[in-house]
């Protein structure tokens, strides 16, 4: 699990750990995030192409 640095903080002060808001991935995408999670999947698979040529 990652360290979240104001988690760190809380621990440090002693004070409650804040309210965090829900994963990006449980957050329904509009079109715009669709259309450019869409390209960065194709440029991620254009680029491990062009590393194993």
């Amino acid at each position: 699990m990652p360290v979240v640095i104001h988690e760190v903080i809380a621990e440090v002060e002693g004070t409650p750990v804040p309210e965090q808001a829900p994963a990006a991935e449980s957050v329904p995408l509009g079109p715009d995030e669709r259309d450019l999670m869409e390209n960065l999947a194709l440029l991620e698979e254009r680029r491990a192409r062009l590393a194993v040529d």
